[in-house]
């Protein structure tokens, strides 16, 4: 991957951050104002979205089935929340027609089943938390070390909220859970947007010129061996008797 490829994956996680952090706004402000909890489903895809985008340079399987397992997750809780609304408009009908009480285990049975798949729903959720959060274990290096350590953390909570709400009776503590893992997860929009450091390991190095042993004899001679005429500069010959030099025979 390039330094221009790996600046676009910090772009789209910054994005993915900053989504996560306005989904955490809008859900704490929807505990009073419920049309906001749209909205932050709606941001949600497009976060989604954001991790379709770096999956297309990284291609981690992590990635992946984080993405698909949420989605999964949505769709199931989709049709939940529409089977268990068909139970109460069903037991809603029974009453106003003042039917025998023994037709309620119509809407019973119905609403046992939503209730099943909004279960099932949470488990695939919690199942593509622990995902994304194997992807930021095996991928430490691409991210500053104080926000992995928070993004690691907020999606270990993310992941125990969808189990302390499967308990029922623990689901303050996983609404708790729930919000501070949002928050730490959104921390990946402080990412700084740095490149990779350059290989060197591969740049073409300058041997040394290699010296041929004659020659270094030769500067080591200081008399010439045959005339005994000092020698002021380098060379084969002796420039007074034409004496040849050889390591064997200068001298210092």
């Amino acid at each position: 991957m390039s330094n221009v490829e790996y600046v676009e994956v910090l772009k789209e996680f910054q994005k993915f951050g900053e989504r996560f952090f306005i989904i955490a706004i809008l859900l704490v402000l929807g505990i009073f104002l419920d049309f906001l909890q749209f909205i932050a489903f709606i941001i949600l895809l497009l976060a989604l979205g954001n991790i379709k985008q770096i999956n297309r340079e990284l291609g981690d399987k992590q990635l992946k089935k984080f993405r698909s397992k949420i989605i999964r997750s949505i769709w199931v809780s989709f049709i939940g929340t529409i089977i268990m609304g068909i139970a109460a408009g069903v037991a809603f009908y029974i009453y106003a027609v003042e039917a025998h009480p023994i037709y309620y285990l119509i809407p019973a049975n119905i609403l046992v089943y939503g209730i099943i798949l909004m279960f099932k729903s949470l488990a695939i959720q919690k199942k593509g938390w622990h995902k994304l959060h194997k992807f930021f274990k095996s991928n430490k290096e691409m991210f500053p070390k104080h926000i992995y350590i928070d993004v690691l953390d907020g999606t270990d909570k993310l992941e125990k909220a969808c189990k302390y709400t499967m308990y029922i009776i623990t689901i303050p503590i996983a609404i708790i859970y729930a919000f501070i893992g949002l928050f730490k997860l959104a921390e990946l929009r402080k990412i700084p947007l740095y490149q990779k450091e350059p290989d060197h390991s591969y740049e073409k190095r300058m041997d040394p010129i290699p010296v041929k042993p004659k020659e270094l004899s030769d500067l080591k001679a200081r008399f010439c061996p045959s005339c005994g005429n000092k020698l002021t500069r380098p060379g084969r010959y002796c420039f007074a008797c034409g004496y040849e030099l050889t390591p064997s025979k200068a001298y210092a």
